[in-house]
């Protein structure tokens, strides 16, 4: 395989992680969105464990903790 081929494989593979990157990103984004929703909701509730569910997942997701306010 000459250099041409091996850059073209690089490229390649470089495109598809920025495609996997870009997809990543608007899940966790979807996922806030969500959180926060349902967070508003949980606020008008005593205890609701879908937040909670949902701070976990999204923490998990994130590798830190997420603040609640």
């Amino acid at each position: 395989m000459g250099l041409k081929e091996k850059l073209d494989v690089l490229d390649f593979i470089i495109n598809i992680l920025r495609e996997h990157e870009r997809t990543l990103d608007d899940i966790v984004g979807r996922l806030e969105i969500l959180f926060q929703e349902t967070e508003r909701k949980s606020i008008r509730q005593e205890y609701d464990p879908v937040s909670l569910r949902m701070q976990k997942i999204l923490s998990d997701l994130l590798g830190e903790p997420i603040q609640v306010d």
